[in-house]
């Protein structure tokens, strides 16, 4: 499936009343739900649901699609945009330079700008 065919049927279940905070708000929530599978794997000794996880991240795609229609964007759009965004950072590669000691701040350095 595309992107242009998966947008206009997810957009057609979008309920009337739907706005933007709601649906930007449902995306963590989403995916806080996914993470909680491999949360339960990796400490309560469950098996990792993998079927779940893919389920949950359609919940976040749906979001997501809605989000970008409400902006008056396409999922495309978004997507070429992250990836310039990448070029940008890395390059065509992933540059761990990028995230090299220098370029981060510390915990205690950025708790010295709370409150400022």
């Amino acid at each position: 499936m595309e992107f242009e065919e998966y947008e206009l049927e997810a957009l057609k279940t979008r309920q009337p009343n739907a706005d933007l905070l709601y649906v930007l708000g449902k995306i963590p929530v989403e995916g806080g739900e996914a993470f909680q599978h491999l949360l339960k794997a990796t400490y309560h000794g469950k098996p990792l649901d993998t079927d779940a996880i893919i389920d949950e991240l359609g919940d976040v795609l749906w979001y997501l699609t809605n989000a970008a229609s409400m902006l008056g964007v396409s999922l495309e759009a978004v997507a070429k945009l992250n990836i310039d965004k990448l070029r940008q950072r890395h390059g065509e590669t992933y540059n761990p330079a990028h995230y090299a000691p220098g370029k981060t701040r510390t915990a205690v350095e950025l708790a010295g700008l709370v409150g400022k």
